[in-house]
């Protein structure tokens, strides 16, 4: 095994490896999320859990539901927790893109679980522009209310009897693993560890103003289609780029990455794991996998990171 871990090693560039390009952190990018999540803390939310039928004698099914921080509609989620529990570990699952739920929340035996579809709007499908709403402002951005109802969704569980607050994982692939490098970077100790696979820059831009390779072409071409708002546009971007977050992640850390994969390219994936605050981290690197597919030992290796962290 760790003659192959080295041969996969060896089929890197050490250029991305190593890859670790310069934050577009603003001044006040500490001050500005501790504001929101000042403010977010202020507001009283009244969350609706309703048992569901797929609920046996071992286990409650709850479906989720709690007002988006923009005031506006729902956000909709699972919640699982093994009958009778108290003080359990708890693994909350942040979907890729599209935001939406599922159908039902992620189980682990002697854990809770919980799956959130963090975009609100009730998970209703995300429009074709989603991605560039609210670039005028700071406070516009359509970023902004998915950081902040994925915050509001680790509050609501921790305040619950049957999780333990100091024992909560995040797990997510693609956009749902930057979601994940987000939320660990937004309440650092309070996150134990995130699993992530591929989880990339996206809409990220480098501090001279080109975009990295990234897998929203969409943001992309809007800088360019607005050559007059661009500096503003990457101003507000700067406050949202997941890679900006990676320094303030404390807890544990497995990625997944593919040599493969044109969406969340490898050398996006180690720009992010380079940044990383924590230093219980590793990587897995898959030479021959594409965006999300890993083979060979991924599921034994992930599932066998977040047992050894319920126990």
């Amino acid at each position: 095994m760790r003659w192959l871990l080295i041969l996969l090693l060896l089929l890197q560039d050490d250029d991305v490896l190593k890859y670790k390009p310069e934050l577009t952190r603003p001044k006040d990018f500490a001050d500005f999320w501790k504001s929101q999540l000042d403010a977010l803390a202020k507001e009283t939310v009244k969350s609706e859990l309703t048992k569901t039928k797929d609920s046996t004698d071992k286990i409650d099914i709850y479906e989720l539901s709690f007002p988006s921080a923009d005031g506006r509609t729902k956000v909709l989620g699972w919640f699982s927790a093994p009958v009778g529990a108290k003080g359990l570990p708890a693994v909350v699952s942040i979907p890729a893109f599209g935001g939406t739920r599922g159908k039902g929340p992620p189980r682990y035996p002697g854990a809770c679980g919980l799956v959130i579809g963090y975009r609100g709007d009730g998970d209703e499908p995300w429009p074709k522009d989603w991605i560039t709403r609210g670039l005028d402002k700071i406070e516009d951005s359509v970023f902004r209310i998915h950081y902040l109802n994925l915050v509001r969704a680790i509050r609501i569980l921790q305040a619950r009897e049957e999780v333990d607050p100091k024992r909560i994982l995040l797990t997510g692939g693609s956009l749902g693993g930057a979601l994940s490098v987000v939320v660990a970077g937004l309440l650092g100790k309070e996150i134990a560890g995130i699993q992530a696979s591929a989880p990339g820059m996206d809409y990220y831009f480098n501090a001279d103003g080109t975009p990295v390779d990234s897998s929203f072409k969409q943001m992309e071409k809007y800088v360019a289609d607005h050559p007059k708002e661009k500096a503003q546009i990457l101003k507000v971007l700067a406050y949202y780029a997941p890679v900006n977050f990676a320094p303030d992640v404390t807890g544990d850390v497995l990625f997944a990455c593919g040599g493969k994969d044109t969406l969340c390219t490898p050398k996006m994936v180690y720009a992010v794991y380079n940044h990383l605050g924590t230093t219980a981290k590793e990587i897995k690197f898959y030479a021959d996998a594409g965006h999300g597919g890993f083979q060979g030992d991924w599921g034994a290796v992930s599932r066998a990171w977040i047992d050894k962290r319920l126990k």
